[in-house]
């Protein structure tokens, strides 16, 4: 089906319906039911009664930002509005790197290096020291993330294809609010033991409008910091690993529809695409990079007590590679996917029922050349010789498709608030459902042709891979045949919290009960958060916290089972009596193979202290937050088994520690905001994800480092892992329409990890008996600015013209990435953008 042409026709539509409205705007906004909690609505709040829901003698009011203390101050979460995500430098767009302002939240050292300036896939996150797959991502509470593979980066592995942590790259256009859950987080979250990422997008405004926008970037205005040692290859690269050029372009628009007096449509396209220029076979090549958003959603008022909302949203992401020094080599990768969600709001006398359901697909798909060759440079296959190798390489790894499928259903239902003389309570309840299908699909075999012989008199038959007359021909090969698995796991969870207020002790006890047939586990979770108010004015709570998270179930070994082992063929080196190759090969098989295994559920235990207190206008929070994480996945390789194998299995033998100190501040003042956050961790890791080598042996294993042995999880986490990390965000509303925002982070210096050859122990003192020695390497602290400048221009009626300047990096710092001593961060880097509302 082609899902471009469906949204762009439905655009044409909802532009006629917008441009021939005549009818005034009415709201369609969720009710307010009487006693309840105020709630942030698309500019309006209606009243519980029915007559006083005439809106049609309501004048129309401009969209409102409520900002007010969170519903429940026990849990450490932070929330960008949309508001805040409109002025923030925003790099490519994607809500990743929004979340780099909050406390709690790192990157990798290497998300942001000058040798990749031209990438644009969100960059992976640790939460509060998890695992970059442990986080749960939602999109208006349905999960966006990927059970395939989601640590795979290679681009262009024989044995299968790359993948991300997420299912669909969501422009950070298209959203309303995103929470970022660390901790105390509340048990209707599961799935996770990082972070929660609960991102809720944008909802259509009561009148008609819309804005259309265009931003870009590329290599003339951005500095690069590279070794003076790899500077003649960076500049002249052939791979993408190495991106001396590029050029971005973000855009996009969308289109308001008031439906009647109850209800509204939001139709919205964006895309983000990258051209890299790189040097192949003597001539210059582009390789793209392409991720589309095609977004409609509609929200109704069925009555005064029912809000329903609908939305689909299709993402396909696409990259055009080719293999470095490869001829016919193009080959491309396709992720993202569609998804359609739906919820349905209920409210009742003091009481609501939530209930959201959702359906998405996703892939992860190479489309490549069936074969790959290892040609002699002979004859018509001479092109290596131009490159200065020692072969003439062809062709590529063949197709894979990886498909996952997701259905999901849940409902909460809170319950009237009781009071008595002495106690307010408040509980609230829910079910869920989830079903997950993933596949692996190789349609054909693919052929990995490497040795050749020279032979001028070869003839080769009609149908022959891997010969050439008159030429050369291959005599060893390398097949992975076709096959094809699926695999399907169903969660279920129950849970229950309760809000309890007993004069100024607060509490919140929940359970979370959850099961997947996948694995056989059923997991109880408890969580249990308090706060008390000291002085009994809400100016100064003592939080504190006790909390169990269960981590998520991946497909990846399931899927990696079904594969056939690898196949090598060797066929004699010399011809026949025809003068052609030989039909008839030897095969032998490969001895290891992969082998799903029952395990345990990873998770963390956690443990809560903070304060939180009125300070100068704001809320000042101090935290400190442990974190145990046990069953962690990793993997081992076994002995070999009668069947005459070696199997690669899963296991639980990961352990890990994280100690995190927190100050957060945030205050807003007339045409000011101000947020600052300061975060001190130490994060200790055995295994950093499942294809950690660490068999029971390994991780009692002792090991060598700074003078010292420890065992092998002690040893500090390689990555994600500076000790201090400090953000300032400042914006004010200047005069002349201009808006100024000034994004400071400060990252600490930090000590890396860097094996000691066996050769060196003696001069070292290092014991025989270790079996692994490590020594520090002293990475340097780090100050980085960014800078965005918006004007505004108000038009004729309600239109606006707004022109942004964005400036990364603006002191052109050069930041070392962690552990690479020649490799560093981007330098400065500007992005313009123009963008028009009506």
């Amino acid at each position: 089906m082609n899902y471009p042409g469906i949204f762009h026709t439905l655009l044409s539509l909802l532009l006629f319906f917008w441009a021939s409205l005549t009818s005034p705007p009415c709201s369609f906004a969720a009710p307010i039911k009487e006693n309840s909690e105020q709630k942030e609505t698309s500019g309006y709040v209606q009243s519980g009664n029915p007559a006083e829901n005439d809106t049609s003698k309501l004048p129309v009011l401009p969209m409102v930002t409520i900002i007010a203390a969170p519903e429940d101050r026990t849990t450490g979460k932070s929330i960008l509005s949309q508001e805040l995500i409109e002025h923030l430098p925003k790099g490519n767009g994607t809500i990743n790197e929004l979340l780099d302002v909050l406390p709690g939240v790192q990157f990798s050292d290497k998300a942001n290096t000058s040798l990749q300036g031209g990438e644009i896939l969100p960059p992976n996150l640790s939460i509060s020291g998890g695992k970059t797959f442990q986080n749960n991502f939602l999109i208006d509470g349905i999960g966006n993330n990927s059970l395939l593979d989601p640590v795979s980066t290679s681009r262009n592995s024989v044995l299968d294809v790359s993948s991300h942590p997420q299912e669909i790259f969501l422009d950070s256009r298209l959203i309303g609010e995103v929470t970022v859950f660390r901790h105390n987080i509340p048990a209707r979250f599961g799935g996770f033991t990082g972070g929660v990422v609960d991102s809720r997008t944008r909802n259509p405004e009561p009148v008609p409008g819309g804005w259309v926008f265009y931003r870009t970037t590329r290599d003339e205005w951005t500095r690069f910091h590279v070794d003076s040692g790899d500077r003649s290859d960076f500049e002249n690269s052939h791979e993408a690993s190495r991106q001396p050029e590029f050029t971005k372009h973000h855009t996009g628009l969308g289109i308001n529809v008031p439906l009647g007096p109850k209800g509204g449509l939001l139709a919205s396209f964006t895309e983000l695409y990258s051209k890299i220029p790189l040097n192949h076979l003597g001539e210059s090549k582009e390789q793209t990079r392409r991720n589309e958003n095609f977004f409609l959603k509609g929200i109704w008022n069925l009555s005064p007590d029912d809000v329903l909302g609908l939305s689909i949203l299709q993402a396909p992401y696409r990259e055009e590679h080719f293999k470095s020094k490869t001829k016919n080599s193009d080959f491309t990768i396709e992720e993202g996917g569609t998804a359609a969600n739906a919820s349905w709001n209920h409210f009742f006398a003091g009481s609501s029922l939530a209930v959201d359901a959702g359906f998405k697909t996703s892939e992860n798909t190479r489309k490549a050349p069936p074969h790959h060759y290892s040609w002699l440079v002979l004859g018509e296959k001479d092109w290596g010789e131009l490159l200065g190798t020692t072969r003439s390489w062809e062709g590529g790894y063949g197709n894979i498709e990886k498909t996952q499928e997701s259905a999901e259903a849940r409902a909460e239902f809170t319950f009237p608030r009781m009071a008595t003389s002495a106690i307010e309570q408040e509980i609230s309840a829910g079910l869920e459902y989830a079903w997950a299908h993933g596949e692996f699909d190789r349609k054909e075999t693919t052929l990995i042709f490497s040795l050749a012989v020279a032979d001028s008199n070869v003839l080769c038959d009609q149908d022959s891979l891997g010969c050439v007359d008159n030429e050369q021909f291959f005599y060893k090969r390398t097949a992975y045949e076709a096959d094809s698995v699926g695999a399907t796991i169903n969660n279920y969870a129950f849970y229950v919290e309760e809000q309890i207020d007993f004069g100024r002790l607060g509490l919140r006890p929940g359970l979370r009960l959850s099961y997947d047939d996948f694995m056989g586990n059923t997991n109880l979770a408890p969580r249990l958060a308090a706060t008390y108010d000291l002085f009994g004015n809400s100016r100064t709570l003592f939080i504190a916290g006790w909390n169990r998270y269960y981590g998520k179930t991946l497909l990846t070994y399931k899927l990696r089972e079904a594969q056939r082992p690898a196949r090598t063929d060797i066929r004699s080196q010399t011809l026949d009596a025809e003068n052609r190759p030989s039909a008839e090969w030897s095969s032998t098989y490969s001895t290891s193979a992969t082998r799903f295994s029952d395990l345990e559920t990873p998770f963390a235990d956690e443990a809560v202290l903070g304060l939180e207190q009125l300070f100068s206008g704001g809320r000042l929070n101090l935290s400190y937050v442990r974190r145990d994480g046990r069953d962690e996945f990793a993997r081992e390789k076994g002995e070999i088994q009668p069947d005459g194998f070696s199997y690669y299995i899963l296991n639980n033998n990961g352990r890990s520690r994280h100690e995190e100190y927190s100050l957060i501040w945030e205050g807003r003042w007339k045409r000011h905001y101000l947020s600052l956050n300061a975060t001190y961790q130490e994060t200790e890791s055995s295994a950093e994800d499942y294809e950690t080598f660490l068999d029971a042996e390994r991780r009692e294993e002792p090991v060598w480092y700074e003078g010292k042995v420890v065992k092998r999880e002690d040893l500090p986490r390689q990555d994600f892992n500076r000790p201090w990390v400090a953000n300032l965000l400042y914006s004010v509303q200047l005069p002349y329409g201009f808006t100024f925002t000034n994004f400071a982070k400060y990252r600490s210096g930090f000590h890396a990890l860097e094996l000691i050859k066996k050769s060196d122990w003696p001069t070292l003192d290092i014991p025989e008996e270790v079996g692994s020695a490590y020594r520090e390497e002293k990475e340097p602290e780090s100050w980085v600015f960014d800078w965005k400048i918006d004007w505004r221009r108000n038009m004729f009626r309600d239109q606006a013209l707004l022109l942004s300047l964005e400036i990364n990096n603006v002191f052109n710092k050069k930041v070392p990435v962690g552990g690479e001593a020649a490799e560093f961060e981007i330098g400065r880097q500007f992005w313009a953008g123009a963008e028009y509302l009506f």
